[in-house]
């Protein structure tokens, strides 16, 4: 049994990264405002290109992510299915699952909520005080003493909203700077491709989220 996940933004209320004045001052040589709309067109595509890229936040967003159950399936499930016996596992086993859930686009700003699926279909909230968070690296993990919900339906039976990004005016100036080169090259005609100098530059925020296992 495998672990389908998915995650979508359900709510964007930030500013631009990099404004348009900014833009056009790197790009140089833009008269008026004629192509002030193309120009944020290929801001929206360079910052969405980039959070992809190093699947990290940069505005701050709200997203859901979906998935069948927490963690893969245990080595306890597997010892059920098989008529019981003697069994000696880790504490994961024992959990019904991994113990935390790593959240695609860190840094995780709060919370706001987890949601689980029994098999006839109800929903639960699991309460706020059964977890908790390591913001920066995205991390939700049960406090001591916790286990997550059992019983669950084949799929998509989690559902965690929460909120993460740096937040545009927080977004670190390298991976600013990429934005800005990746959008002069869009305005040129050129492809939206880092060079090997942009991408090791940004080779300090690039990460690797539950998504990409």
């Amino acid at each position: 049994m495998r672990n389908r996940k998915r995650v979508e933004v359900t709510a964007n209320t930030d500013t631009d990264v990099v404004t348009v004045t900014d833009l056009k001052r790197h790009i140089r040589g833009v008269p008026g405002t004629a192509d002030d709309q193309i120009i944020e067109d290929f801001l929206d595509s360079a910052t969405e290109y980039l959070k992809e890229y190093l699947r990290i936040g940069l505005k701050t967003e709200t997203f859901k992510l979906t998935m069948d159950t927490f963690g893969e399936e245990s080595e306890f499930r597997k010892w059920q299915a098989l008529g019981g016996g003697v069994h000696t596992g880790s504490i994961v086993d024992l959990r019904g699952g991994w113990g935390y859930v790593d959240l695609p686009f860190a840094p995780v700003q709060s919370v706001t909520s987890v949601t689980t699926f029994d098999r006839d279909d109800t929903s639960s909230v699991f309460p706020a005080a059964n977890y908790g968070l390591d913001q920066r690296s995205g991390r939700l993990y049960l406090n001591e003493g916790e286990v997550w919900p059992t019983n669950l339906r084949d799929y998509e039976a989690v559902s965690i909203v929460y909120v993460a990004g740096y937040g545009a005016a927080s977004v670190p100036e390298p991976i600013k700077a990429a934005i800005r080169e990746l959008v002069r090259l869009s305005y040129d005609g050129c492809a939206m491709q880092m060079s090997e100098g942009t991408k090791a530059m940004l080779s300090p925020y690039k990460r690797l989220d539950a998504l990409e296992w």
